[in-house]
């Protein structure tokens, strides 16, 4: 579908087309950039875990489970997938307000708590797709790296890092993005 996609697109045929995922292609300008970063991202999610396990509410609450600091864990990236970092706690719990006080928005704090304790991700080191995603952002908007015309296809759900990224290589020029809906396969004659 997207070598038919490419042409339609374009209005002509083009040669030399590279098809990379975010991941890839954010690798790609970092190694553009000359950058190398240490990739912590396979260890993170259990420095997480044992995180979680200090915090007293999120003690009580999932201690007794079996791997139940692995929710947590995962709660905690997704909030970092989703753009926050250890300096929005405050206006978090403010915005939370009342709600904080019982037991899930307790939870919640505790978990953005044990976040702000991790801290931010040190330069060069790559803790998940969030550090990636931003290092090649910020390689494009410094202008350290050029990267070619892009022709996006397919995104239907982008994090924040994502979304930035995307943003970043739109604004280039010539660069597009085409979005493809496919047919239902639950509808007949699809």
């Amino acid at each position: 579908e997207l070598l038919e996609a490419i042409p339609r697109t374009l209005g002509h045929a083009t040669l030399g087309v590279v098809v990379h995922t975010l991941h890839s292609a954010a690798h790609g300008i970092l190694k553009m950039e000359g950058k190398h970063l240490k990739d912590e991202s396979m260890m993170f999610p259990w420095w997480l875990r044992r995180a979680a396990g200090t915090s007293p509410t999120l003690g009580r609450s999932l201690g007794h489970l079996k791997d139940g600091f692995g929710p947590a864990a995962n709660a905690m990236l997704d909030l970092r997938s989703a753009g926050f970092h250890p300096g929005m706690f405050d206006a978090v719990k403010e915005a939370i307000g009342s709600l904080g006080k019982g037991a899930m928005g307790q939870r919640a704090l505790a978990l953005m708590n044990t976040l702000r304790a991790v801290g931010p991700c040190p330069d060069g080191i790559l803790r998940g797709e969030p550090e990636l995603l931003l290092a090649a952002t910020e390689g494009i908007r410094t202008g350290k790296v050029h990267p070619p015309q892009t022709l996006i296809t397919g995104i239907m759900d982008a994090t924040h890092a994502a979304t930035e990224f995307l943003s970043v290589l739109l604004s280039r020029e010539g660069s597009r993005i085409y979005l493809d809906y496919p047919q239902d396969p639950a509808v007949s004659g699809s």
